[in-house]
């Protein structure tokens, strides 16, 4: 029997191998979630998932009341919710408060109150009206729901848009409109043929105040400042955080104030 020959020593593998494997690894992994994730939506089994388990199994985030042609909400509502305007009736007068922390703000010398004023206030008194028209079948907001991107639209200003959410603090259904606004949000654009005049706290009017003047006519001053370069921001924030104002300017603007968001939870 002849002499044994000594075993070769494996060389260990190279980085870009082992690269190649995770790579390979990775692919057959999301091919089966995929395949997974695909079926479960064939056989309807994501859309009975809770929001719970969709999270911790798929990783995703269910999201809610985006009103189709078809809604399942039209026709719920009854004759006083499903009233043309929504509108509380009221208008607020006078100036808007000096304090950011009323959340209050005039668009055309009209004005408004997050945590008071309803959708229909603002849409009636200020003229906007809803992007998407299926919200005006009188879509339903359930009890204690806040209902966020709602984006509306006015003639007069083509593709201006406002950002708005609203919030329905009763016990019953409630036709969206007749919910209160719980935030409120616009961007201005020097590019713009025509913009309204929004005016907050101060007197700090969109797309006319700088920096400077913003920060010295808000008696508060800001939790946050940043600066980009393009652009410059400031938020301020309640100690409850219960309400918040953020402020941009950008640059393409000449550095006034370019977007105005505001939140109160209600």
């Amino acid at each position: 029997m002849g002499p044994t020959e000594a075993a070769t020593p494996k060389k260990p593998l190279s980085k870009q191998t082992i690269l190649i494997i995770v790579a390979v690894v990775v692919a057959i992994v999301c091919l089966v979630v995929g395949g997974y994730v695909g079926a479960s939506r064939e056989n309807g089994r994501i859309r009975n998932l809770s929001d719970s388990d969709l999270k911790s199994e798929f990783g995703y985030v269910r999201q809610e009341n985006i009103p189709s042609s078809d809604s399942s909400t039209k026709g719920k509502t009854n004759s006083k919710r499903n009233s043309d305007s929504g509108s509380t009736g009221t208008e607020l007068t006078g100036e808007v408060s000096s304090d950011w922390q009323d959340c209050e703000f005039s668009i055309d010398d009209h004005k408004f109150r997050l945590g008071e004023s309803t959708l229909g206030d603002l849409m009636s008194q200020a003229g906007w009206e809803f992007e998407n028209a299926s919200y005006d079948d009188g879509y339903v907001v359930n009890p204690d729901q806040t209902l966020t991107g709602i984006t509306l639209k006015h003639d007069d200003y083509g593709y201006l848009y406002i950002g708005i959410a609203v919030t329905n603090d009763s016990e019953d259904q409630m036709d969206i409109k007749d919910c209160k606004l719980s935030a409120f949000s616009v961007t201005y654009s020097a590019s713009a043929k025509k913009a309204p005049t929004v005016i907050i706290a101060g007197g700090v009017t969109l797309g006319q105040t700088g920096y400077d003047d913003a920060k010295a006519a808000i008696s508060d001053a800001p939790s946050n400042e940043s600066n980009s370069g393009n652009y410059q921001t400031m938020t301020f924030d309640s100690r409850d955080h219960t309400t918040s104002l953020n402020l941009g300017f950008y640059d393409s603007n000449s550095y006034a104030l370019s977007s105005i968001t505001m939140t109160k939870r209600i």
